[in-house]
């Protein structure tokens, strides 16, 4: 199977990325905010009275002054602020990669022979960190990771970044979890929907050889080298999938309509 940013690819066959999918309609009800702030500012400030000034921060001693700016240049800046929350995400999606190369190097026994290289960059760094803390407390048995699956029913595609069994605190046997590591300030409502995704494919795949316990989402933090795991029943798994279904259908239907 291809990987692709957008999506995979078997056989001559597209299927849609699920982690795209959610981020799509994730992020649609910031562009119209985004859009609707910019077009008010282009609209109001009165740069006839106010010489093309716009307000800038001095580095040093903080303080903001005025500077001036025409407005064909001020309006190429509003035009950078509509989508500066996709700069932001590549930003993040570039953090996590690495974050992500190395725990990969930790389950494929990398580390076992070699000592990890933790990155000199802080949030990388505590992210990484973090990540230890949840394996020393949770000690994950990998059964396979990053490891493509796909669903030829529905036609989709994504890359479970776990599937271990895992011991939870007062249970007498592990589990079998699907886990996702996020390197994210929170842990987002919408999180489940990729791990009701992956679970879907993982049952059509293997025909219920693999069965799924439950599932967990693993926050790393930037800010200080600690996690935060939240995870979810085999219950809550259903209902999402029953939510991602229809987001999928939304996200195909908005694409006939371009």
């Amino acid at each position: 199977m291809t990987v692709t940013n957008n999506a995979y690819e078997k056989d001559g066959k597209t299927y849609d990325r699920v982690s795209k999918i959610i981020n799509q309609i994730q992020y649609l009800p910031l562009q119209w905010p985004a859009n609707m702030a910019v077009d008010y500012m282009l609209e109001n400030i009165d740069f006839t009275h106010t010489s093309s000034n716009t307000y800038e921060r001095d580095p040093d001693t903080d303080h903001i002054y005025l500077s001036p700016m025409p407005y064909v240049e001020f309006s190429g800046k509003m035009s950078e602020a509509r989508v500066a929350y996709k700069t932001y995400t590549d930003s993040e999606r570039e953090i996590g990669q690495i974050v992500h190369a190395n725990i990969a190097d930790t389950w494929s026994g990398k580390y076992t022979t070699d000592l990890p290289v933790i990155p000199e960059d802080d949030e990388i760094r505590n992210a990484i960190k973090g990540f230890y803390q949840f394996q020393g407390m949770y000690k994950p048995r990998p059964i396979f990771w990053e490891q493509p699956l796909y669903s030829e029913k529905k036609m989709i595609a994504g890359t479970p970044d776990l599937y271990a069994d895992l011991w939870l605190p007062g249970k007498r046997r592990p589990g079998k979890f699907i886990i996702d590591f996020k390197v994210s300030p929170r842990i987002y409502p919408q999180s489940i929907l990729q791990l009701a995704a992956y679970d879907y494919m993982l049952r059509e795949a293997y025909s219920g050889h693999h069965k799924c316990d439950g599932a967990a989402i693993v926050r790393l933090d930037k800010e200080q080298p600690k996690h935060q795991v939240k995870f979810y029943s085999r219950a809550d798994l259903c209902k999402a999938t029953t939510r991602f279904m229809l987001l999928l259908k939304y996200y195909r239907l908005s694409r006939k309509k371009k």
